[in-house]
């Protein structure tokens, strides 16, 4: 009698484990895309606070002030330029606009402005 050599896996196997990687697969990407995309919108607000702030602390009084006077390594470094807007009060507030290479731009940005 002949024994027959069992050592492998059949097709179906293989297709099932292909079928079910490539289910993950889809599930996943979606969701660090949407992650990503969530993590640099609230760069982009950290941004816009560091320069509220930093027009605050330096007491600066005029109306609007270009983002190249504030000095900000870190946002010029990844291409973004912008604006504080200054409104004499009272209270008296400060609210950053700033536009970057990569599209995002903060809703009601005016670039004549700047």
């Amino acid at each position: 009698m002949k024994t027959l050599n069992k050592k492998g896996f059949t097709m179906m196997e293989v297709l099932t484990v292909i079928i079910v990687i490539t289910a993950v697969i889809m599930i996943t990407i979606p969701l660090i895309s949407s992650i990503n995309a969530k993590n640099k919108e609230e760069l982009y607000h950290s941004y816009e606070r560091m320069m509220e702030e930093y027009a605050m602390a330096s007491n600066i009084k005029e109306s609007p002030i270009p983002l190249s006077e504030l000095n900000l390594k870190k946002i010029e470094d990844d291409h973004c330029d912008g604006f504080v807007k200054i409104t004499i009060g009272p209270p008296k507030s400060y609210k950053a606009y700033i536009e970057c290479s990569d599209g995002y731009k903060t809703t009601g940005y005016d670039e004549n402005k700047s």
